[in-house]
């Protein structure tokens, strides 16, 4: 059963994406993590976009220096 996506974690999701140079715990000025309208699962959700993003971060970074 695919778990359903509520209109937060889409804005969440999309304030992850956007954030390129800025690290995803600043965030409205502290952890996305410490809002205490986010249920649990919200939470792990975020966390594992916040992993992902700062992965495909260092992957790009690695394709940056394998170029010539």
């Amino acid at each position: 059963m695919k778990p359903e996506i509520n209109q937060q974690q889409t804005d969440w999701i999309s304030q992850v994406e956007e954030l390129d140079d800025i690290e995803a715990s600043q965030v409205n000025g502290g952890s996305p993590l410490n809002d205490p309208s986010l249920s649990v699962e919200d939470k792990i959700f975020l966390l594992l976009m916040q992993v992902m993003s700062e992965f495909d971060k260092q992957i790009k970074e690695q394709a940056q220096s394998v170029r010539p």
